[in-house]
């Protein structure tokens, strides 16, 4: 119906990353959601512990999931302030989670994960790789999502003796959630603390 179809056309959850960014034409490449709920954390939860690793409530989650898909961007209409942070922070992996494939592309993984195995690489020399295989492997939209996601991740990691989400365990979190495999398989999950390691990088 046509109904369906609008909602539809209004989604961000579940929907492929440059969909987004085109439809909602933002100033700098950003989908308001990621933006909007970023600076909400660095505003109300840099200093908490347990961001990003304590669940948040699901019926929460899905109230705001709800309200992002129906184009909501207004904080206040969202009323963030009101919702446990822990659900605005699983809100916010959500998003990244629900994408029909990594924003890094499935592409980026088999380079990846050749970097990350090679254990004679000098640590600089694997940062250098991996800045390369980014550049060659992933799309230009999607490097500016990252670079912003880096800077945020890196605001929080700022605060870690307070949040505890050190670097580690933020490529913990933030690893199987930029990248993954296009066919889920043991050999995969074994993969993961490859994965976790190059976004730690």
């Amino acid at each position: 119906t046509k109904a369906v179809d609008e909602i539809n056309r209004i989604k961000v959850f579940g929907v492929p990353l440059i969909e987004t960014i085109i439809r909602e034409e933002s100033p700098d490449g950003i989908p308001y959601i990621i933006d909007i709920l970023s600076n909400f954390i660095l505003k109300h939860g840099i200093d908490v512990a347990g961001i990003f690793r304590v669940a948040g409530s699901t019926a929460e989650i899905k109230v705001l999931k709800e309200a992002f898909d129906a184009g909501e961007r207004n904080p206040k209409i969202l009323k963030l302030e009101e919702k446990n942070l822990f659900s605005v922070c699983d809100a916010f992996k959500l998003f990244f989670r629900s994408l029909p494939e990594p924003m890094l592309g499935y592409s980026l993984y088999d380079p990846m994960l050749k970097i990350m195995r090679d254990t004679e690489m000098p640590d600089d020399a694997r940062v250098t790789k991996i800045q390369e295989a980014l550049l060659n492997w992933t799309p230009p939209f999607a490097l500016k999502v990252l670079k912003y996601l880096m800077k945020f991740l890196s605001e929080i990691s700022k605060h870690s003796e307070e949040n505890k989400m050190t670097t580690n365990n933020i490529a913990i979190v933030f690893g199987p959630t930029l990248l993954w495999a296009e066919h889920n398989t043991l050999e995969s999950a074994m993969d993961m603390p490859y994965v976790n390691g190059a976004v730690k990088v």
